[in-house]
């Protein structure tokens, strides 16, 4: 009896930790690789692991891609489950599934937008989806690339890994929104690599933030000029028109 009643209560205590956020990343890994042509790829990687009835039936059963076919590629390397039983789910053919995003239906200029639906399958209490993909994009119209990444999400992270490999002779920088340590960075031949390694990232509290607008987070960029520089180039005020600067935008 009392045997039972100690395993009850483990199952309880490890059920109120687990279930204290609905879901938590065991990795989440976004890795960059600049071309010297001013495209780049991008190699995503995660696995979520699953704490609430709510996290698949509501909030993460689904993952949605977005990119601009006129000049971005994607593929879906990886896109599988292993359910609390250890058996392992792998996502058919019909889990992948382009659509129009629903924000650019009525407007002509974004109708070329695509959005890819990843349906996550054999999702339970405890299960872990595992999802790659590669997005290969040429160079952008203005030039420039500039990536804004969050280090803080509504979930914990595990293991955050965001890494940058750049070519010689590409111009390149980063700026940090937030305190962290300096990334590892390694040069080879023909290239850097900038490396940020973070283990047991906690979930935004947005509580917590005096100004709820803002999330810690780094901003990559390729090239020289500054976002109002860019904007400035692109878009120069006319007559009174207010030019926009960086000061409009909250990133």
């Amino acid at each position: 009896m009392k045997i039972s009643l100690l395993i009850l209560l483990s199952v309880v205590v490890f059920n109120l930790y687990s279930n204290n956020h609905d879901a938590r990343y065991k990795l989440l890994k976004k890795e960059y690789i600049f071309n010297n042509d001013g495209g780049y790829t991008l190699n995503y990687e995660h696995k979520l692991q699953f704490n609430t009835y709510h996290s698949f039936h509501r909030l993460y059963g689904e993952t949605f891609i977005i990119y601009d076919p006129q000049y971005q590629t994607l593929k879906v390397t990886r896109n599988q489950t292993t359910m609390a039983d250890s058996k392992l789910i792998v996502g058919p053919e019909n889990a992948l599934n382009e659509v129009l995003p629903s924000w650019a239906a009525n407007s002509g200029a974004y109708n070329h937008i695509r959005e890819m639906v990843v349906t996550h399958t054999g999702l339970e209490i405890g299960a872990v989806s595992e999802l790659s993909y590669t997005i290969n994009s040429g160079k952008p119209l203005i030039g420039n690339v500039q990536i804004v990444e969050p280090l803080r999400i509504n979930v914990p992270i595990d293991n955050l890994e965001i890494i940058f490999i750049v070519p010689n002779g590409v111009d390149f920088s980063i700026s940090e929104k937030a305190n962290l340590p300096a990334p590892e960075i390694v040069t080879e031949q023909g290239k850097t690599v900038y490396k940020y390694n973070l283990t047991e990232v906690p979930a935004v509290d947005i509580s917590s933030i005096a100004d709820r607008s803002f999330i810690p987070h780094i901003i990559a960029q390729t090239g020289t000029e500054s976002l109002s520089d860019i904007l400035q180039r692109i878009a120069p005020s006319a007559g009174e028109e207010k030019s926009i600067s960086i000061d409009d935008f909250d990133t």
